[in-house]
């Protein structure tokens, strides 16, 4: 869940559920931190899961579980979906 919006984990999961691989942007997205990260919370896993793709709009989240299955970040987002006119 980087800061920088490129390539976080629920972005990149809407993108690889899309059937039609249509351009999409963020839209909106919430980042909540629950716990701190140090040498004994590694290692670390992040689960993300699309939550709905339609026509017009995707949601995914995603989260940061520690080795002893304890949530330390979570995130959401929400893109919108564009469409390519045909023959363009």
């Amino acid at each position: 869940m980087d800061s920088s919006g490129a390539g976080s984990p629920e972005d990149s999961r809407i993108a690889a559920t899309q059937a039609t691989k249509s351009p999409m942007t963020r839209f909106a997205r919430s980042v909540s931190f629950i716990k701190g990260m140090t040498e004994d919370t590694r290692p670390v896993r992040s689960e993300s899961k699309t939550l709905s793709v339609g026509r017009r709009a995707a949601t995914a989240e995603a989260r940061i579980i520690d080795v002893k299955g304890r949530l330390l970040a979570h995130a959401t987002t929400t893109c919108l979906v564009f469409e390519i006119p045909k023959g363009t």
